[in-house]
């Protein structure tokens, strides 16, 4: 009973934030800001960092570019572009590190199996939502689809997006 009115109490007090009231900070409601976000998945390398800005394009419509830098097996990077469909809704198009592979050889001097894990490169395409939760902080997740370009070429997969993500 506690954490469904936990729960409910959250969801109360962050809606008014979430509604877009101008004395709260409305930042990323702005067609030109900067945003920074940490989280786990595709746009942030694995574990990692984010920094986007986003920037009106035309009368209605807006689109935002973005580098992260994250830490996989070794240290991950990546970029792409988004293009909003509906206010905080996106298709995030991205080129960077997806994951990692491994590679196990036999080391005869040893008289053992060595293993190697290496980053993967490639491409992804993301359908991103960000919910604005309180002021100009966001809750953001998303969707899609990856494809790797530098091991076993050609493998789709599914491609996640979890994090926080604050406008400025």
């Amino acid at each position: 009973m506690k954490i469904k009115t936990l729960i409910l109490t959250f969801l109360l007090a962050t809606s008014y934030g979430f509604a877009g009231n101008p004395d709260t900070g409305d930042k990323h409601k702005e067609a030109s800001h900067w945003s920074a976000s940490a989280g786990l998945g595709n746009g942030y390398n694995g574990l990692g960092l984010q920094i986007r800005k986003s920037v009106g394009v035309g009368e209605d419509m807006r689109a935002a570019g973005w580098l992260s830098f994250g830490l996989l097996a070794e240290p991950a990077w990546g970029g792409g572009i988004d293009f909003y469909l509906y206010q905080n809704l996106y298709l995030s198009l991205g080129y960077g590190t997806i994951g990692t592979y491994d590679i196990t050889t036999f080391n005869p001097d040893l008289i053992r199996f060595e293993t190697e894990t290496f980053n993967l490169r490639g491409f992804s395409a993301l359908v991103n939502v960000d919910w604005y939760a309180v002021n100009d902080f966001a809750l953001t997740a998303g969707l899609g689809v990856q494809m790797n370009d530098n091991y076993a070429s050609g493998d789709l997969g599914l491609a996640i997006n979890l994090g926080i993500k604050y406008a400025f």
